[in-house]
């Protein structure tokens, strides 16, 4: 299993979503957001969707605010989808399992 660590600023606000269950203790939560990382001296940043669920989720949609700059660890995921015209299209994202707040 492959591991990556980015740091970057987000670039919008988060969106959190909660799914329901009959029993609230089964809830699931979903927080999702962008980040611009130009760490590498680029003249064009690079840009990551970040996904991450449950209590992270949950802590992110208390304190992530667009702007704040962030380390995120995570896995990394590639999304193979079919577009409209039929042509494929691959999509990156980054699961985290631990977001910290940096200076």
């Amino acid at each position: 299993m492959r591991f990556m660590i980015l740091t970057g600023r987000l670039t919008q606000d988060i969106e959190f979503k909660e799914f329901e269950k009959e029993n609230k203790e089964d809830n699931v939560q979903r927080l999702t957001f962008s980040i611009a990382n130009n760490d590498s001296g680029k003249d064009n940043p690079e840009f990551y969707d970040v996904v991450c669920w449950s209590r992270l989720a949950v802590w992110g949609s208390q304190y992530l605010k667009k702007g704040n700059r962030v380390l995120i660890a995570g896995t990394p995921r590639n999304e193979v989808y079919e577009k409209e015209d039929g042509s494929k299209r691959r999509h990156f994202k980054l699961v985290a399992d631990r977001i910290e707040l940096i200076g």
